[in-house]
């Protein structure tokens, strides 16, 4: 019996002899591991593929255009009254928020009333020299505010050019920082 497949307690059993399997993992151990890999492996899954969704033409690209009503709107404002040739768009990006940008016409007298009650931080240096942030030269008027409203767009830029003593064309835009 020395090539004997039997072995006493602390010796490895010859070669080729049978060996019991180790017992099998609890299903709590399992999960707790499942957990584990989610957790650590979920996050930057989930982030890759949301970039790859926006990048590889995930949602809506381009431009549409808008009521120039609804583009005020999402920086907070109203349209003034007297408005004309109204032409506005909405600059969809993906799966991200839209900004805004248009033009159009509006009485002279009213401009500086209606950027003075536009929302937002004023944030330009040289319009804190004015007590309503509007900085005004020979062309017209500019307004530039930070956070004008809580909807994600970071900055509203507003110019008005005169067109003539009574009419002032007003272009805006929203965009990120």
């Amino acid at each position: 019996m020395s090539h004997d497949a039997r072995h006493t307690a602390g010796q490895q059993p010859a070669w080729g002899a049978h060996v019991p399997p180790s017992p099998p993992m609890r299903r709590s151990t399992k999960r707790l591991i499942g957990l584990a890999l989610l957790s650590g492996l979920g996050p930057p899954l989930v982030w890759f593929g949301v970039f790859l969704w926006a990048f590889a033409g995930g949602g809506t690209w381009g431009t549409q255009p808008a009521a120039c009503s609804k583009a005020v709107s999402q920086f907070g404002a109203a349209l003034p009254s007297g408005t004309a040739g109204e032409a506005c768009i909405e600059v969809l990006e993906g799966g991200y928020i839209s900004q805004w940008g248009g033009s159009f016409d509006m009485p002279r007298s009213e401009a500086r009333a209606w950027l003075a009650s536009l929302p937002g931080d004023r944030c330009n240096p040289a319009c804190r020299t004015s007590p309503d942030g509007v900085t005004e030269d020979q062309y017209g008027l500019d307004l530039k505010t930070s956070r004008p409203d809580r909807r994600g767009h970071d900055v509203l830029d507003v110019r008005v050019l005169w067109t003539d003593e009574q009419h002032a064309k007003v272009t805006f835009r929203t965009y990120p920082m």
